[in-house]
């Protein structure tokens, strides 16, 4: 008779590596908002059905049942559903690693949506028993979800080819800091690139460099963003003209701000409004 042992330590159960956070059920609906965000923390999307696109660093790449995709920490992200076929995902935050996502050793192109050819049924295993374990809420049911997260974490990382290297622990460069933090005060005026640098003393094409390598997007694109997330709440909540919107938002034009909204919401904004408005609020007009 064999008996082979294999021993694990404290550092290799519970070390610095990946560590499970959350877990989440984002499924279409009314109530369904593609508003660009960030974390601290890393972010993986398992796609369990329908379609759409996952929005990373202001490029959008198309998603399906059966696609994991990944944001990396400080990472600015969303996911749209398909109008006619509405994505449902399982959400996992995970906390002490970022994934390298370029393709081909360190030259290849940076990519974050995966698939699982040839092993789809055990990812499909692993995502209905988590989703079994969130519905029906038995006894001690987070606790068994959370360590099915970490086997499928470990399972995606195998069949991926996902590897999971050390987050950068570091606040943003202050610079950044600064330019975020303005952006989010002053979206609704007039700003440039320009203006952002000499408020900053740097260069603009250094500062777009560096504030797209913290955040994964350029200070423009991020006020776009943050003009986009203001504009839908206002439809949502108030019962503003587009036009009045458009105005109090910053864009120069109403026709302007209809290209921008479907362009990032995939929709136009009256569809968004009657798709999912909740009219409670009445502003001022401008």
């Amino acid at each position: 008779m064999s008996n082979v042992r294999y021993e694990l330590t404290e550092n290799e159960l519970q070390g610095r590596g990946p560590k499970v956070l959350y877990l989440s059920v984002s499924q279409s609906g009314a109530d369904w908002l593609s508003l660009s965000h960030s974390h601290p923390h890393t972010e993986l999307l398992f796609v369990t059905s329908g379609a759409g696109w996952f929005r990373l660093n202001g490029r959008d790449y198309p998603i399906r049942r059966g696609n994991l995709a990944v944001a990396n920490p400080d990472t600015v992200h969303t996911e749209i559903s398909s109008p006619d076929k509405p994505l449902k995902c399982l959400i996992v935050g995970v906390e002490n690693a970022a994934f390298d996502l370029r393709r081909n050793g360190s030259d290849g192109e940076s990519r974050p949506v995966f698939d699982f050819p040839g092993h789809s049924d055990g990812l499909s295993t692993y995502l209905l028993a988590i989703e079994r374990e969130l519905s029906e809420k038995s006894e001690n049911y987070l606790l068994l979800a959370h360590h099915l997260a970490y086997a499928l974490l470990l399972y995606a990382m195998r069949h991926t080819g996902l590897r999971a290297v050390p987050k950068r622990n570091k606040t943003a460069v202050k610079e950044c800091a600064f330019v975020r933090q303005y952006i989010d005060e002053h979206f609704a005026e007039e700003v440039s690139v320009g203006e952002l640098a000499a408020k900053t003393f740097t260069n603009k094409y250094h500062l777009i460099h560096l504030f797209s390598r913290e955040y994964g997007i350029s200070p423009i694109a991020y006020l776009m963003e943050r003009r986009i997330e203001e504009a839908g709440h206002l439809l949502r909540e108030t019962r503003m003209s587009v036009t009045e919107i458009s105005k109090v938002t910053g864009f120069s034009s109403p026709s302007f701000f209809a290209k921008r909204f479907k362009q990032s919401m995939r929709v136009s904004p009256l569809a968004y409004r009657n798709k999912g408005a909740n009219p409670v609020k009445d502003y001022p007009p401008p």
